[in-house]
């Protein structure tokens, strides 16, 4: 990916939004834990799953996506 003509540019927007878009996913997942409790466990999971896959739409255009794993 080049920015203004430039590689480097490119790389070094493609690396801060890798760590945005991890971060993004780390706060939905604390957010929930930090709200779990054993009556919404399933809500939770769902809740992670749902910003999982929204998160993962988002970088389709840069090609950038987190991993199940």
């Amino acid at each position: 990916m080049t920015l203004n003509n430039s590689v480097q540019e490119g790389r070094k927007v493609i690396k801060e939004y890798t760590k945005v878009m991890l971060r993004a996913f780390n706060g939905e997942c604390e957010a929930a834990a930090a709200k779990v409790s054993y009556s919404n466990v399933n809500t939770m999971v769902e809740r992670i799953g749902v910003a999982f896959e929204n998160i993962n739409r988002l970088g389709q255009t840069t090609h950038l996506s987190i991993s199940r794993e």
